[in-house]
Protein backbone atom coordinates (compact mmCIF):
# COMPACT_ATOMS: atom_id res chain seq x y z
CA UNK A 1 0.00 0.00 0.00
CA UNK A 2 1.22 3.59 -0.99
CA UNK A 3 0.80 7.06 0.87
CA UNK A 4 -0.03 9.87 -0.57
CA UNK A 5 1.55 12.65 1.74
CA UNK A 6 0.62 16.47 1.88
CA UNK A 7 3.42 17.69 0.12
CA UNK A 8 2.31 15.20 -2.60
CA UNK A 9 5.14 12.74 -2.56
CA UNK A 10 4.33 8.82 -1.94
CA UNK A 11 5.94 6.38 0.15
CA UNK A 12 5.23 2.91 1.21
CA UNK A 13 3.02 2.21 4.12
CA UNK A 14 4.93 1.63 7.49
CA UNK A 15 2.95 0.32 10.25
CA UNK A 16 5.75 1.01 12.49
CA UNK A 17 5.47 4.90 11.80
CA UNK A 18 1.85 4.45 12.99
CA UNK A 19 3.17 2.65 16.43
CA UNK A 20 5.50 5.57 16.90
CA UNK A 21 3.01 8.29 16.44
CA UNK A 22 1.06 6.52 19.15
CA UNK A 23 3.70 6.44 21.36
CA UNK A 24 4.51 10.01 20.87
CA UNK A 25 0.97 10.50 22.06
CA UNK A 26 1.26 8.49 24.85
CA UNK A 27 3.88 9.93 26.35
CA UNK A 28 2.66 13.43 25.97
CA UNK A 29 -0.62 12.00 27.84
CA UNK A 30 2.05 11.10 30.65
CA UNK A 31 0.16 7.72 31.01
CA UNK A 32 2.23 4.58 30.19
CA UNK A 33 1.17 2.47 27.06
CA UNK A 34 1.96 -1.21 26.54
CA UNK A 35 3.70 -2.82 24.02
CA UNK A 36 0.66 -5.10 23.93
CA UNK A 37 -1.69 -2.41 23.46
CA UNK A 38 0.19 -0.51 20.77
CA UNK A 39 0.44 -3.70 18.94
CA UNK A 40 -3.56 -4.26 19.09
CA UNK A 41 -4.09 -0.62 17.89
CA UNK A 42 -1.79 -0.68 15.13
CA UNK A 43 -3.16 -4.03 13.81
CA UNK A 44 -7.00 -2.64 14.32
CA UNK A 45 -5.38 0.43 12.14
CA UNK A 46 -3.78 -1.58 9.41
CA UNK A 47 -7.01 -3.52 9.22
CA UNK A 48 -9.07 -0.65 8.61
CA UNK A 49 -6.96 0.66 5.88
CA UNK A 50 -6.87 -2.45 3.95
CA UNK A 51 -10.54 -2.31 4.00
CA UNK A 52 -10.79 0.54 2.30
CA UNK A 53 -9.11 -1.24 -0.75
CA UNK A 54 -7.16 0.84 -2.33
CA UNK A 55 -3.55 0.61 -3.30
CA UNK A 56 -2.80 4.14 -2.56
CA UNK A 57 -3.80 5.87 0.65
CA UNK A 58 -3.51 9.53 1.88
CA UNK A 59 -1.83 10.38 5.42
CA UNK A 60 -5.37 11.93 6.23
CA UNK A 61 -6.71 8.62 5.82
CA UNK A 62 -4.30 6.99 8.11
CA UNK A 63 -4.87 10.05 10.87
CA UNK A 64 -8.67 9.34 10.62
CA UNK A 65 -8.49 5.39 11.11
CA UNK A 66 -5.98 5.79 13.81
CA UNK A 67 -8.43 8.50 15.44
CA UNK A 68 -11.00 5.91 15.26
CA UNK A 69 -9.32 2.98 16.54
CA UNK A 70 -8.64 5.07 19.43
CA UNK A 71 -12.28 5.70 20.50
CA UNK A 72 -13.14 2.25 19.37
CA UNK A 73 -10.63 0.82 22.07
CA UNK A 74 -12.12 4.24 24.63
CA UNK A 75 -8.07 5.30 24.67
CA UNK A 76 -10.09 8.87 24.72
CA UNK A 77 -7.19 10.65 26.46
CA UNK A 78 -4.39 8.82 23.84
CA UNK A 79 -7.03 10.21 20.43
CA UNK A 80 -6.67 13.99 21.89
CA UNK A 81 -2.90 14.13 22.29
CA UNK A 82 -2.73 12.48 18.98
CA UNK A 83 -5.31 14.72 17.32
CA UNK A 84 -3.30 17.69 19.03
CA UNK A 85 -0.20 16.77 17.81
CA UNK A 86 -1.27 16.17 13.98
CA UNK A 87 -2.39 19.68 14.23
CA UNK A 88 1.02 21.19 15.41
CA UNK A 89 2.32 20.07 12.34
Amino acid sequence: MKVLKRNGSVQDFSIDKVKTSIRNAAEDTHKPITDGDVEILSRGIERRLESLMREEITSNDIFENTLLVLMKYRFYNLAKEYREGAMDR
